[in-house]
């Protein structure tokens, strides 16, 4: 592969894995929340999945009207403010995001709200505006699984894959890390092979490891509930496994899977 093509290919892998990162910790935060915020959440969710002929920015004013009532309802639930950002930011409302961006650590002044800040700074303002963040999310708790996860794929990111060696080595540890702390999470797993498989740092076969506990992880879960509605994610993950592995076969059995057509 063209080194920029390598690049490229990473930036998509740290980007993606970054979402589910945050993806997972807003369906940990939503757990024994209110009714009444979740509600509006299931609204805000409505709007944006059923139109029903209304504009784009129609769906996300409505989604952010719903989003601000469970702030209202619940000023620390997690999953309103990051809907709220990504509302703002889909309007191209940049000054409220912002202000947003402040507000959620002025109300939130905990590890999560500093996680959620710079995930957004991340995907919005800079890579070191994130760190600088999520720094402030591990001053408070050191072993936050999530802060270090995040921080170890942006300084992946930040490296350029292959040209800062220190800051390669810097996300690693920051992933080992998580790995002590949450040794049975299959994500964590995932993100550290995948990231020394793109980053062609002569560790395959250590990749390989991470990536078949990941496998064995996601296998154990496909097991303690098959008919899970979020399996299909867990598939997914499979089937990228599976191809990065060299493994085509198994990877579109494991894409018809979360596709429902096995």
């Amino acid at each position: 592969m063209h080194p920029f093509e390598k690049k490229l290919d990473s930036r998509y892998i740290i980007v993606g894995m970054i979402a589910c990162l945050v993806l997972s910790m807003i369906c940990t935060s939503a757990i024994a929340q209110n009714d009444t915020a979740m509600d509006w959440i299931k609204k805000a969710n409505e709007s944006l999945k059923n139109r029903n002929g209304s504009s784009d920015e129609l769906a996300f004013q409505e989604a952010l009207n719903a989003f601000n009532k469970a702030i209202e309802s619940d000023p620390h639930l997690m999953s309103a403010w990051l809907g709220k950002l990504d509302m703002l930011r889909l309007l191209e409302r940049y000054d409220e995001f912002n202000r947003t961006l402040d507000e959620v650590v002025a109300v939130n002044p905990n590890p999560e709200g500093w996680i959620i800040r710079g995930k957004m700074q991340f995907e919005e303002i800079s890579p070191q505006a994130a760190l600088a963040s999520l720094n402030k999310a591990l001053e408070m708790d050191p072993k936050s699984a999530e802060a270090l996860r995040l921080k170890g794929l942006i300084l992946a990111e930040q490296s350029h894959f292959w040209e800062e060696l220190d800051e390669l080595n810097q996300s690693i540890q920051c992933l080992d890390e998580s790995i002590k702390i949450d040794p049975n999470n299959a994500e964590v797993w995932m993100y550290k092979g995948l990231l020394l498989i793109s980053m062609g740092m002569g560790r395959d076969a250590e990749a390989t490891v991470c990536l078949n506990r990941a496998l064995e992880l996601y296998n154990s879960k496909l097991d303690l509930d098959p008919d899970d509605p979020d399996n299909r994610y867990v598939w997914e993950q499979k089937s990228m496994i599976f191809n990065k592995l060299g493994l085509t076969a198994e990877g579109k059995r494991a894409e018809m899977y979360a596709e429902g057509e096995l």
